[in-house]
């Protein structure tokens, strides 16, 4: 009688084991899920970034119709617009002052607008780069846990 009999205390370690098992596996499926969904969210905010700073290197397009404009290169192509914009109406002329100062603070106006967007969108591309910083945080920590 030198072997032991089982115990129920026994009988019960070993499914505990079992689930262990199965639970690491559907961990490791939840990770890899994670991290396909990580990935998706990255590529999405690279995708965004692109639209809205462009692509470095790229010469800027030409055709203000063009959909694959940047977002900061239409900002700054009105900007240009606007700075080099030439009154239709002569200033020097005393009859039309009134009409010449209206126009004047228009383009005043749609300056500072476009200011306004610009430095927005500053702000936008600044959190879209923080996000992907965020994510290929975690990218890196799933791939890790993954792993190990």
């Amino acid at each position: 009688m030198s072997e032991k009999m089982p115990t129920p205390e026994d009988k019960s370690i070993k499914p505990e084991v079992k689930e262990t098992k199965n639970e690491s596996k559907e961990d490791k499926r939840g990770l890899e899920q994670r991290l396909q969904e990580t990935n998706q969210k990255l590529d999405d905010l690279k995708n965004a970034l692109k639209s809205m700073e462009g692509i470095p290197g790229n010469q800027p397009i030409t055709n203000p119709d063009d959909p694959n404009r940047s977002e900061m290169r239409k900002l700054l192509d009105q900007q240009y617009k606007l700075n080099g914009s030439i009154s239709p109406i002569d200033s020097t002329n005393p009859n039309r002052k009134g009409e010449y100062e209206e126009w004047a603070r228009a383009v005043d106006t749609s300056k500072q607008a476009n200011k306004q967007q610009i430095a927005s969108l500053e702000r936008r591309i600044a959190d879209t780069k923080f996000g992907i910083f965020k994510l290929e945080e975690e990218k890196a920590k799933i791939e890790q846990q993954i792993q190990g």
